[in-house]
């Protein structure tokens, strides 16, 4: 599968441009530059597979930081009641 460098680009979680520096650096594999100047990357489907694992590990990582903050706020709300019993068995 043949795909242009900022698809290439955005698949890696990089800009155009630093996606285009490497490839003037030679360090983009499978990557050619046709007669109209565009970039072409020649990818297999195990890069997609990859790029389909980061996906699903960048949801992960999301929920687990939404989880995270429920739980930071289940804390805080049973810190508030300890201190309105505290407040209420003081009376």
């Amino acid at each position: 599968m043949n795909i242009k460098l900022s698809q290439w680009a955005e698949k890696q979680g990089l800009s155009y441009l630093t996606a285009y520096r490497r490839f003037k650096a030679g360090k983009i594999k499978n990557a050619t530059q046709d007669e109209a100047g565009t970039i072409i990357i020649s990818v297999e489907d195990v890069d997609d597979r990859k790029s389909d694992e980061i996906d699903i590990i960048k949801q992960f990582i999301s929920v687990m930081i939404l989880f995270c903050d429920k739980i930071k706020n289940i804390k805080q709300i049973e810190k508030q009641l300890n201190q309105i019993k505290e407040i209420l068995g003081d009376e």
